[in-house]
């Protein structure tokens, strides 16, 4: 559970949102909409520690995330629309995180198997700069979900997609844990518990 404590969203000289005081439950998915630049890229990078509010506090389950940004980063994720993916290969693109935090990594097969999944039919010793847009921001999904995180936060996982991969990515994000997602796509709502919409500087029920 987020909770916005006259939270602003924005940039020196330009308020994007807020002030905003409100909770956000992201279990069984939240999904966020609004018009390009009202602020929902940059509230989820709020929500993942990776940028600070203008002006207000966040909190997650009660904690507030300013004094716990290391702690936070690493129960929150964020799949950016944009995704970088390092490594010589793709299998180690995909569990660097893992490693980075000291864990094992999966079998080859479940690295396939997940891949699959997402509708994508690649070698794990394949190179990831030579990835396409749509691929790389499926493979930065599956990094993610392989992390023992308790909330995803996803923007736009599905643009350029076509339906069919875009479905099984719909499908692959509900059954992981709370998640809120970006998206214009109305096709979402079915996998999304609650739906909220930015929009007058302020959010909405949707």
């Amino acid at each position: 559970m987020f909770e916005f404590h006259e939270v602003e969203l924005g940039f020196p000289g330009r308020l994007l949102a807020g002030p905003l005081r409100l909770s956000l439950d992201p279990t069984g998915g939240l999904l966020l909409r609004g018009a390009s630049g009202s602020g929902k890229s940059s509230l989820l990078r709020v929500l993942a520690a990776l940028a600070r509010p203008r002006a207000g506090r966040v909190s997650w389950r009660g904690e507030e995330i300013a004094g716990r940004l290391a702690t936070h980063r690493r129960r929150v994720h964020l799949v950016e629309q944009r995704p970088l993916l390092q490594g010589a290969n793709l299998r180690e693109a995909l569990v660097q995180g893992l490693r980075l935090r000291g864990l094992p990594a999966p079998a080859d097969e479940a690295l396939t198997g997940g891949l699959r999944a997402l509708g994508l039919d690649l070698e794990l010793d394949s190179d990831p700069a030579r990835l396409s847009g749509g691929e790389s921001l499926r493979v930065a999904l599956l990094r993610g979900s392989l992390l023992p995180v308790e909330c995803l936060l996803l923007d736009e996982p599905t643009a350029g997609l076509d339906e069919e991969a875009a479905q099984k990515v719909r499908r692959f994000i509900s059954g992981f844990p709370p998640f809120v997602v970006v998206s214009h796509e109305a096709a979402w709502e079915s996998h999304c518990a609650r739906r909220l919409e930015l929009r007058e500087g302020g959010l909405h029920a949707a």
